[in-house]
């Protein structure tokens, strides 16, 4: 069976890495110019209060099963067919949210909604896809600096975006002209991927094992042509040819032996973990990356806590001090993102390892965690210095989890297993606004401090236990 993967030049990656650059960018900024408009939607379809928190985690609920299930399918049926169920799903979903707008029946209207955010949810995995396809064609610490530099990308859209989505309301039509461009945004990246974009994982299906079995026992090793030439001689060689084919099975196993450690070093890889053809024959994941999906799952959980205090708290208030505008902060945080994944993180992994950024921005994220705990920043510009610290050392632990993800799942599965992985962020996104409201209404914002440096303490055990001495 052909291989689902082929050697590309640089000039071919080059050209594949500033497409999903761009795209990604143009996709996302689509959505950042809808993100702003819910609640006015929200008002518009006469969605109550309490309904409007149980709506927003639909999103969750369905992404939950839809990253592993569109990770799933872009490793049999390829990248491509995925981005095109993304692009033109989330085009279906916004159109939805128009329509929602439209009708006077109340309960059809939230229905509509209900579906949109259904679908967005199923369907919106363009980031994962795009990581795969990084991973498909990036090997090593430049797989980590090619995340990174795709999450800036990511970053950017959202800060343009909701700053350009007030002004095409204000040119007449309400929610109807951010709408409308948005859907014609994410038609034209479908269309664009579609023309622009080549295939990195051609598609394949599952290999019958006897049929593996009986290919395997054609081709003979050098020991086994020895132990065959031996049987046919008849001058008396028989016992050469044994200790010839003991010889040579020794070289054999001591060469497998030293790949398979080899394989195991993460600092230093060069090469993606061995493919195995079809799935059948694909061994169960490695309890290590597991662990590491939960690292980059309690690393999410600690953000959202600290991020979800902003839009659940007082407007202006943070822990008895006047802070700027949410628009302001998003702003800073955003843009502090985009810095850190574009320069910071491709340098400093250049310069250490994606292993030794991933310990650094674990141990960093814990120190940022409990000093948010202590009175000493609680002023504005010590808030915004813990902001611009997390953002760093949590961007780190995310683009080096998903890097080594991508190292231990090996090419065939590496669309499931970072659509795994974005399932376990979707856990965040639901449980985190749930946690904050809870404490903020019966504890203080001291209470989510405390939760969130406790994730942060995980996130570090988790790490240190994952990449042991078996990985370095």
């Amino acid at each position: 069976m052909a291989s689902a993967f082929r050697q590309r030049s640089a000039e071919e990656i080059h050209r594949i890495v500033w497409f999903l650059r761009l795209f990604l960018f143009t996709d996302l900024f689509g959505v950042s110019l809808v993100i702003p408009l819910l609640p006015t939607v929200y008002q518009q379809v006469q969605l109550d209060k309490q309904w409007r928190g149980w709506f927003s985690s639909v999103f969750g609920i369905a992404q939950l099963a839809g990253g592993y299930v569109t990770g799933r399918v872009s490793d049999t049926h390829g990248r491509k067919a995925v981005l095109y169920i993304n692009c033109f799903g989330a085009t279906l979903a916004y159109c939805l949210i128009g329509f929602s707008v439209l009708v006077d029946q109340v309960a059809l209207a939230w229905f509509l909604l209900l579906m949109s955010r259904a679908i967005v949810g199923l369907v919106k995995q363009s980031y994962t896809v795009s990581s795969a396809i990084i991973s498909d064609i990036c090997v090593g610490d430049r797989r980590t600096s090619e995340l990174s530099r795709l999450s800036s990308a990511a970053g950017m859209a959202f800060v343009i975006g909701p700053l350009i989505s007030p002004f095409l309301g204000y040119l007449g039509g309400g929610t109807y002209v951010p709408l409308f461009a948005a859907t014609m945004i994410l038609f034209s990246c479908g269309i664009a991927v579609w023309l622009f974009l080549e295939e990195t994982r051609q598609p394949q299906s599952g290999v019958d094992p006897q049929k593996i079995e009986k290919k395997g026992k054609q081709p003979k090793s050098a020991g086994a042509r020895a132990t065959t030439a031996g049987d046919s001689n008849d001058d008396g060689s028989h016992e050469v040819n044994a200790v010839i084919t003991r010889s040579a099975a020794r070289r054999m196993a001591a060469t497998s032996s030293h790949k398979s450690k080899a394989s195991t070093a993460v600092d230093d890889v060069t090469e993606p973990a061995t493919e195995v053809v079809g799935e059948e024959v694909v061994p169960a994941l490695p309890w290590i990356v597991y662990c590491v999906a939960c690292a980059r799952l309690f690393n999410e959980l600690g953000v959202n806590l600290s991020r979800n205090v902003m839009f659940l708290s007082d407007a202006g208030s943070w822990k008895g001090i006047e802070i700027p505008p949410l628009g302001t902060i998003m702003s800073v945080s955003s843009t502090a993102g985009v810095l850190t994944n574009a320069f910071v993180i491709p340098y400093i992994t250049h310069r250490i390892s994606t292993l030794r950024m991933l310990q650094l921005s674990s141990v960093g994220f814990l120190v940022v965690a409990v000093a948010a705990t202590s009175p000493i920043f609680t002023s504005v510009p010590g808030y915004f210095v813990l902001l611009c610290l997390r953002v760093f050392f949590c961007s780190g632990v995310t683009q080096s989890c998903t890097s080594l993800l991508s190292h231990l799942a090996g090419r065939n599965r590496v669309g499931r297993v970072l659509g795994l992985a974005s399932s376990f962020d979707s856990v965040a996104y639901i449980v985190a606004p749930l946690a904050v409201g809870y404490l903020l209404q019966y504890a203080s914002v001291e209470a989510v401090d405390i939760l969130s440096a406790v994730c942060a303490g995980v996130v570090v055990v988790l790490v240190f236990m994952s990449v042991g001495k078996d990985y370095l």
